[in-house]
C-alpha cells in the first residue's frame, strides 16, 4: 500500500493551488473575492462562458456555468476565494456512445502519460463529474 504525503493531498484538494502548479495546461484561472474584482477579470477571460467554483471541494458543488456576457451585466454575488475560469468547449458528436461535453484526466508518473479517463456528461448538462 502506497499513502501519498500529505502535501500532494493538499493539492489535489486546492483547486487555485493545482492551477498555478499547471497553469500551462489548464484554462486561465483567477481568484476573485468580490464583485468588482469578478468584473474587472471577466473582461480579461476570452470565452464567451465562464466558470465560478469554490477554491475548494468536489462533485461540482458550488460550480456555476454563466455566460460571460450575463456574468458582466448582473450584480452577481462573488464569495471570497472563488475561482474564475474560461470555460473550455471539449464537445465531440459522439464520445462513447454518447453526445456530450466531455472532461479529460490524464495520469502522469515520472513524465510519462500511464493512463486517460473520459468523464462524458449527461445529454443537457455542462459538467462531467462522476458524483
Amino acid at each position: 500500500m502506497m499513502i501519498n504525503p500529505y502535501y500532494i493531498d493538499m493539492l489535489c484538494s486546492d483547486k487555485f493551488a493545482t492551477y498555478k502548479l499547471f497553469k500551462e495546461y489548464v484554462p486561465l484561472s483567477v481568484m476573485v473575492h468580490n464583485g468588482g474584482q469578478l468584473v474587472r477579470c471577466l473582461k480579461k477571460v476570452r470565452t464567451d462562458k465562464v466558470v465560478l467554483k469554490p477554491e475548494f471541494g468536489s462533485s461540482a458543488v458550488g460550480v456555476k456555468i454563466l455566460d460571460k456576457d450575463k456574468a458582466l451585466k448582473s450584480n452577481f454575488n462573488v464569495k471570497k476565494n472563488t475561482i474564475l475560469q474560461e470555460f473550455i468547449t471539449c464537445k465531440r458528436k459522439k464520445s462513447f456512445g454518447k453526445f456530450g461535453v466531455y472532461d479529460l484526466r490524464i495520469v502522469v508518473c515520472n513524465g510519462k502519460i500511464i493512463d486517460q479517463l473520459y468523464r462524458v456528461s449527461l445529454e443537457g448538462v455542462l459538467t462531467s463529474n462522476i458524483a
